[in-house]
Parts: structure tokens; C-alpha cells; sequence
């Protein structure tokens, strides 16, 4: 497998090299297509607006669990070994049930976002083929996987604009559990 890059990168020059193929192959830099395509800022705006609403709801929940804690200790003193263990029972009971909420609202993000991620890869993958097509291009490489390339194969900026064009934002499902 760690010779896979490398080969593949050898034959990309090599192949670059005759004019004859020369203008049928591309590179794309994915790393840029998700930081600049206007779905993906969208996406992220919508997932960061969510996670603050929830972040309020979790600081609120912690500071009333705090507050338990400390009421917990102040009884300390005056309640028997048999009554304080029965609240801190119930106060660790509070703690688990804080946790699973806390989880659960980051599997909530977690999966909004891959759900709303697998449309705007398939827009992605769209755009390119679309502006494959549009070139003659018959190989794209990610950028990634090239170790030296001129910019006139760079197809990413007619990526973006493509992927612009097709989506601007994307349904996401936030399943609250």
C-alpha cells in the first residue's frame, strides 16, 4: 500500500510528459472545495448554531448539578452515613443522566452533519465529473496525491463555482433523541 502513492504519482509525470495525453488529466484540491463551497460554510454555521443552542442547555443543566453537589456537602456534616449515601446515590443517578443527555446531543451533531456531508459529496463528485466532461479531462487526481503538477491542470476553482451553482444549502435532519 505505501507504494501505491508514490507509483501512482510516477506514472502521473511520466504520462504528463507526452503532449499527447497532456491535457486529459486534472487535480482538484478537496482540502479547498470544503473550506470555500457556499453548502459547506452553510452547513457548518447551521451545525455551530445548533451546537451553541445546545451548549446553553448543558452549561444551565451543569450549574444545577453543581448546586446539587453542593448541597450534597453542606448536608454532609449533619446527615447520617445511611442518608448521605442515599443522596449521593440519587446525585450520581443526576451525573449519568447528564452524560447520556450530553451524548446524545453530540451524536445528534454528529450525525446531522454526515447526513448533510453524503448530499454535498455527491454534488461534489457531480461537479467534478461535470467539469471533467466539459474539459475532456479522462483522470482527476486529488491534489493531495500529486507530488509536483502545473497549475493549468488545476480544475478546482470551475469545481467550485460548478458546486456553487447546484447547491447552496442542504436539509439537515437534526434527530433529537
Amino acid at each position: 500500500m505505501k507504494f501505491i502513492k508514490p507509483l501512482l504519482s510516477l506514472i502521473f509525470i511520466l504520462t504528463l510528459s507526452s503532449n499527447a495525453f497532456a491535457d486529459t488529466y486534472g487535480v482538484i484540491n478537496t482540502k479547498k472545495i470544503l473550506e470555500e463551497a457556499q453548502v459547506v460554510i452553510y452547513l457548518q454555521k447551521k451545525i455551530n448554531a445548533k451546537q451553541e443552542k445546545y451548549q446553553t442547555i448543558i452549561t444551565k443543566k451543569q450549574q444545577l448539578i453543581e448546586k446539587d453537589k453542593e448541597k450534597i456537602l453542606a448536608k454532609k456534616d449533619i446527615l447520617s452515613t445511611e442518608s448521605l449515601l442515599e443522596e449521593e446515590k440519587k446525585f450520581q443517578k443526576k451525573v449519568e443522566k447528564f452524560k447520556s443527555y450530553v451524548s446524545k446531543k453530540e451524536e445528534t451533531l454528529k450525525n446531522a452533519s454526515l447526513g448533510a456531508m453524503k448530499i454535498i459529496q455527491k454534488k461534489i463528485e457531480e461537479s467534478i465529473a461535470e467539469v471533467s466532461q466539459k474539459n475532456k479531462l479522462k483522470i482527476v487526481f486529488p491534489e493531495s496525491q500529486v507530488v509536483f503538477y502545473d497549475d493549468k491542470f488545476d480544475i478546482t476553482d470551475d469545481v467550485l463555482k460548478t458546486l456553487n451553482k447546484k447547491i447552496k444549502k442542504v436539509k439537515i435532519i437534526f434527530k433529537d433523541k
